[in-house]
């Protein structure tokens, strides 16, 4: 949040405050990964590519073919079976 140290009217407090909210919802929007779209069908983002769906939401993959949820294991560069 920008410094308010010179605000003087409520208003234009208020003003700051909202801005600051708009600015935090547009950044926490998740962006989806490299190659997964839309799937309106689901409500997640797929991958033909990999055939997993992308939960925005909770940031898991799905793999439909065997009903399993993973996350991505940074530090082992591969997919891990999660339980969420």
């Amino acid at each position: 949040m920008r410094d308010t140290s010179t605000v003087v009217e409520k208003e234009e407090l208020i003003d700051r405050v909202v801005e600051a909210v708009a600015q935090g919802s547009a950044s926490s929007t998740p962006t989806p990964p490299d190659g997964y779209a839309p799937d309106t069908a689901s409500g997640y983002y797929y991958s033909e590519a990999s055939g997993l769906y992308w939960d925005p939401k909770s940031g898991g993959f799905y793999d439909g073919r065997s009903g399993l949820w993973y996350r991505w294991d940074a530090a082992s560069a591969q997919f891990v079976e999660w339980k969420p």
